[in-house]
């Protein structure tokens, strides 16, 4: 629940080493406050949880806003999880002592609500110095949009991704969140690197990943340009693939052979 401060904490912290069902692996101790949600956040600590590190949680009152996912088991499997009301004195008081304790924190809140709940990069610092403090920000950094929601599919479009799948001026929307599921691939892959860092020097760091840089990453070859460069292929509702030696054909019985020898 929500309700005690450091007693709280420290009833969890006293279980928290012995988390029965923690997998092994590399990351096996790594200790991760996850306080992210929907899908891009808390599928990087889903991740470093299949690597054996022990993943907490931290859930409003109210639940993860995607809750009723059918995908929010997959993307929290191997976690464990606590009700905490960051809105409360307490519930930030909670959540400080178990970030003392914490190697990684990772959140994707709008920079200004983070700073808000006491929860921002500087003041988790002054609690823990070395802690590995991974953002996910829909727009990162950029300034003119951070107080702004960021989805998959608005960063598919804002990228030119679905204009580029759908071929002319046709957009078509991938139902499967790339976008999402890549930017918690590169914010597990950031969260290990800085691990390493601080094995090697004792610093902890702040890790920034978003939706926008992913989008643009995914895309680094289409984006890629030069004076008599081809233009990049662009799908439809009938693209079988860019080239005859690289596409989908028909064969018998309606079933569909990919061949791929260009």
């Amino acid at each position: 629940g929500a309700g005690g401060g450091a007693g709280t904490a420290a009833s969890l912290l006293t279980r928290w080493p012995h988390n029965k069902d923690a997998l092994e692996g590399p990351l096996a101790g790594v200790r991760i406050l996850d306080l992210a949600s929907y899908i891009a956040g808390p599928l990087g600590p889903r991740h470093l949880a299949a690597l054996g590190a022990d993943v907490l949680k931290v859930e409003a009152p109210v639940g993860d806003a995607f809750r009723s996912h059918k995908g929010f088991g997959d993307f929290n499997q191997g976690k464990r999880s606590v009700c905490v009301n960051l809105k409360t004195p307490e519930g930030r008081a909670l959540v400080h002592a178990l970030a003392r304790h914490a190697d990684v924190i990772v959140e994707n809140m709008r920079p200004a609500v983070a700073g808000r709940l006491g929860m921002d990069y500087e003041a988790v610092r002054r609690i823990n110095p070395r802690i590995i403090y991974l953002s996910a920000p829909g727009y990162g950094s950029y300034k003119a949009m951070e107080s702004k929601p960021a989805f998959d599919p608005l960063l598919q479009s804002l990228s030119g991704a679905v204009l580029a799948q759908g071929g002319g001026r046709q957009p078509s929307l991938h139902t499967i969140p790339l976008n999402d599921a890549m930017t918690a691939a590169l914010s597990a892959f950031g969260v290990a690197a800085a691990l390493l860092h601080r094995l090697r020097t004792g610093e902890g760091q702040r890790v920034l990943c978003s939706l926008t840089a992913t989008s643009l990453a995914i895309q680094a070859a289409e984006f890629t340009t030069w004076d008599g460069a081809p233009e990049p292929a662009e799908g439809g509702p009938a693209f079988a693939g860019p080239s005859p030696t690289e596409r989908w054909y028909a064969t018998a019985g309606d079933r569909r052979l990919f061949v791929d020898a260009g």
